[in-house]
């Protein structure tokens, strides 16, 4: 629904051409949480901060924030994404995108 829209999509398939390496799972998506976390120095994300990582707009990720199929937690009020749950769903919707 959305992954059209995000660069780690078009960074990935740019790394990988020809489907991601034969790796587990969980590994790609513990890496890639490591390098998020990183880069923006910190483990949780808030709309701000998923503007920037997915180079979408404002309205994308509130809407993307209210789907029941984004891993969102509320905290204080606040929701974030953890950087291993936003990993894991983009990892799983490339890979979905690309097998089928």
């Amino acid at each position: 629904m959305y992954s059209d829209s995000f660069n780690q999509h078009a960074r990935l398939t740019e790394l990988f051409p020809s489907g991601l390496p034969n790796i587990e799972l969980s590994v790609a998506v513990a890496l890639e949480a490591e390098r998020l976390a990183k880069k923006y120095g910190k483990d949780a994300f808030d709309c701000g901060d998923l503007i920037k990582i997915l180079g979408v707009g404002r309205n994308n990720v509130r809407e993307l924030m209210r789907s029941k199929h984004f891993p969102v937690l509320i905290i204080g009020g606040r929701k974030v994404v953890s950087a291993i749950a936003l990993a894991k769903w983009l990892l799983n919707d490339y890979l979905i995108q690309n097998t089928s």
